[in-house]
């Protein structure tokens, strides 16, 4: 899911959380293994990933009456 903080914000900035601080070290360090993409490079990688869990996606119930 760093694709997407990626995509909107830009590489990873800061210094590396304590290990201690388990959520906020877990997300830093996925934000960090994705830095370098380009912000559409991360855009469609985040698609694919959350295309591939379901095939049918669009079609869902929760997305009947959205428009983009």
């Amino acid at each position: 899911m760093m694709r997407n903080s990626l995509s909107t914000k830009g590489d990873v900035k800061g210094s590396q959380p304590y290990s201690i601080q388990f959520e906020a070290r877990a997300k830093w360090d996925g934000w960090k293994s994705v830095e370098g993409l380009s912000s559409d490079e991360a855009k469609q990688k985040y698609i694919d990933l959350v295309a591939g869990g379901d095939t049918n996606w669009e079609q869902h119930e929760t997305l009947k009456g959205y428009t983009a």
